[in-house]
């Protein structure tokens, strides 16, 4: 808004200066806004970041979690093949 007020004062002087008091109240408008809108945008920005960390944090529990139970699996199929080798040789005719 600066830009069109110093433009109006040097393009039609007369013009500017009988609407003096409506560029003046323009340019603290647009200079509020302004300022509103980086707040809004600095606001937005924080949530954002927040729910990025929150989703990364989950992610990395379920991959945590993953691998214990591939753990888990690996131990139970271990148990479960030495339980079948055993049984497997309780019952050949040997």
């Amino acid at each position: 808004m600066y830009l069109v007020s110093r433009f109006a004062r040097f393009a039609t002087p007369s013009f500017f200066d009988s609407f003096h008091e409506y560029f003046v109240l323009a340019e603290s408008f647009s200079a509020l806004w302004l300022l509103g809108f980086g707040i809004y945008a600095s606001v937005q920005n924080n949530k954002g970041l927040k729910q990025r960390l929150k989703e990364e944090e989950q992610l990395r529990q379920a991959e945590a979690r993953k691998a214990e139970l591939e753990h888990l699996v690996i131990e139970r199929t271990t148990e479960l093949l030495s339980q079948k080798e055993t049984l497997e040789k309780a019952l050949s005719p040997n």
